[in-house]
């Protein structure tokens, strides 16, 4: 019951964030200024509009987090409603800072998986970006036949654990979707060559790249993603011991990075394996929110500091 009313608080107050979004949009239709919320019939309208009914009617929660068409149209909704409220130009004599506004605007980031991904590289990913503040969306790129009209929600990862994504692929990329600021690829095992593979994901990884935005990658994924579709040209990278020798290219500095954990090269970062996730995560945290973020985000993980010595005869490191 506990976990029901707090799914419904958080339905709610994205209901609600989106009415008053389109109520700052339509001036026309705007909330009287002493109310922060939408009023009864707005608030139905809403919810009837998201397909949210059933929450309402009393359907269990598990049958509302199985509904895919209420997870779409909520997060559409509201990822129109933010990117249109960003838009919005500022009043006169508004002194509201731009690190306010990022504040308001969490950093988006896209996680694509598949059957065969990495779970460690994966889940850290998501999970330290989450830490962080970003909105990470986890994408499944594999579909329920061959026909992909329908997208398969949970993949089986490299060594047999289940994820479900949050969304389909196609949910989040293609024509007018709103852009992402890092997307972030795990490796494995056959995953990086099914994400490879992924048509509706092709162009919106070359336009991350072509528009300096970051892009980053972990184990095999920079060398059988980004090297065959030139996304690597210009920069400096590593991969997966085993999958090193297949960067080249262009790549000049490769014989100076190939055995460097993480290497950020401007908008391109990438690392090589589960041994190096956490670091390649933290990294990431570091290129969206900066330094502090980084350190706020490491300290209550515990993280072990570079090539620290053991303190105690029974303590263990990886230090030789």
């Amino acid at each position: 019951m506990e976990g029901e009313h707090k799914l419904y608080t958080q339905l709610h107050k994205n209901i609600s964030e989106i009415f008053l979004t389109y109520c700052s949009l339509n001036p026309q239709r705007n909330l009287p200024p002493s109310r922060t919320a939408p009023d009864a019939r707005h608030q139905h309208m809403l919810w009837k509009g998201c397909g949210a009914q059933q929450l309402r009617r009393g359907y269990p929660k598990e049958s509302l987090q199985s509904s895919a068409s209420f997870r779409q149209n909520l997060a559409g909704a509201l990822s129109y409603a933010r990117s249109r409220r960003s838009k919005q130009p500022r009043a006169a004599g508004s002194n509201t800072s731009a690190s306010a506004a990022d504040e308001e605007s969490p950093k988006r980031v896209l996680v694509p998986i598949a059957d065969g991904s990495e779970e460690i590289e994966a889940v850290t990913v998501i999970d330290v970006l989450r830490r962080a503040g970003a909105e990470v969306i986890v994408a499944s790129v594999e579909f329920t036949d061959v026909t992909q009209a329908e997208s398969r929600l949970e993949c089986v990862m490299s060594r047999g654990v289940k994820l479900v994504a949050d969304v389909g692929i196609k949910e989040v990329v293609g024509r007018g979707k709103p852009t992402f600021d890092l997307i972030a690829v795990p490796g494995g095992m056959p995953g990086a060559e099914r994400i490879r593979d992924c048509i509706p994901l092709d162009a919106t990884l070359r336009i991350q790249a072509d528009s300096k935005r970051l892009f980053a990658a972990i184990c095999a994924a920079p060398a059988v993603i980004f090297e065959p579709k030139g996304l690597l040209e210009g920069y400096a990278a590593t991969a997966h011991p085993a999958f090193v020798d297949e960067l080249g290219g262009s790549l000049e500095e490769k014989s100076i990075y190939a055995e460097a954990r993480v290497v950020a090269d401007g908008q391109c970062i990438t690392s090589r394996g589960p041994g190096t996730s956490l670091e390649w995560s933290l990294c990431l945290v570091e290129k969206l929110f900066g330094p502090e973020k980084a350190a706020e985000v490491a300290g209550p993980m515990v993280v072990q500091p570079a090539n620290r010595a053991a303190l105690k005869a029974l303590e263990w490191t990886l230090t030789k």
